[in-house]
């Protein structure tokens, strides 16, 4: 049993309080960056990746949910946890291999989903690139979630040129708007040439 003493060897509130409040400092693994060019639902979604804290089937199934499988929707090979299917998954590393040379970056190659949410700290260029990148990996993680979520629960066939064609409009509309980039157009967006 720890004793906690303020400054004058009284136990008190606020020394507990110091305490506590110290060591979960200390006990943060990884602070999600919120990215204002995305809606708030994906900064939700991505603070929640980054904790490791989604319902994917390994998650439901540690907290006793009866399912008929848990294996990945998207591909089938492995069960279904956050680093597979946003960082081992077939269809996701294909993903992520068209919008690294879509944004003319090196190659995107994660091992968890943590790996994902750091790549913007590792683009060089402004800061405005690296928000920019940082949005469009945050909103590639969400449409990978809607797929599985759409394979699941209406049995959509998985379609990557699907995905990777919502991740370009989504982003551009998000980026565009909320980043009041207004002069920003498609075709530039396509080819990736926006600073």
């Amino acid at each position: 049993m720890v004793m906690v003493l303020g400054l004058s060897g009284a136990f008190s509130v606020k020394s507990v309080k110091k305490l506590l409040s110290s060591s979960l400092q200390q006990h943060i693994p990884n602070s999600f960056v919120w990215n204002n060019w995305v809606p708030r639902k994906v900064n939700i979604f991505g603070w929640r990746l980054a904790l490791d804290r989604l319902p994917t089937r390994v998650a439901l199934a540690h907290r006793n949910i009866n399912m008929a499988s848990i294996r990945c929707p998207l591909c089938g090979d492995k069960d279904e946890s956050t680093s597979h299917l946003f960082a081992e998954c077939f269809v996701s590393s294909v993903v992520w291999e068209m919008v690294s040379s879509w944004l003319k970056i090196p190659p995107i190659y994660a091992f968890t989903s943590e790996d994902l949410l750091r790549v913007h700290q590792n683009i060089t260029g402004p800061a405005a690139m690296k928000k920019m990148v940082q949005a469009i990996i945050l909103t590639s993680c969400w449409s990978l979630w809607k797929q599985r979520n759409d394979t699941i629960f209406y049995g959509n066939r998985v379609d990557i040129s699907r995905i990777f064609a919502e991740i370009k409009s989504t982003s551009f509309l998000w980026v565009k708007n909320r980043a009041k980039m207004y002069s920003l157009e498609w075709s530039d967006w396509c080819s990736f040439n926006v600073l």
